[in-house]
């Protein structure tokens, strides 16, 4: 076996990471990449990505990326999930399960 390590298994280990660390750690990939020697198109490519990584795209840009329409109003938005669960044992034993993985350091 090759002492190399690929793409697939780096991003497979980092797949195991809770979501917090996977984002710590394509920050710190950013800032190594912007410190290497690199033409000026490739940090200018690695400079856009650790510029925009924490912004947010607008609604409008997330809903076209996932072939939905735009929510028109903030109640559509609410409502959305008002089918999701049976009764109101069922909202609360998902909110606890939420409560406890996130207090475990599980992605949730």
């Amino acid at each position: 076996m090759s002492g190399q390590v690929t793409l697939e298994q780096v991003a497979s280990l980092a797949a195991t990471l809770p979501a917090a660390s996977r984002l710590k750690l394509v920050a710190q990939i950013c800032e190594q990449l912007l410190a290497e020697p690199l033409v000026e198109s490739e940090r200018a490519l690695v400079q856009e990505s650790a510029d925009t990584f924490w912004q947010a795209p607008p609604l409008s840009e997330l809903s076209r990326r996932q072939g939905i329409a735009e929510p028109q109003s903030f109640d559509q938005l609410l409502g959305a999930g008002a089918t999701l669960w049976s009764d109101d044992a069922e909202t609360e034993q998902f909110a606890e399960d939420v409560r406890r993985r996130r207090a475990d350091g599980d992605a949730a």
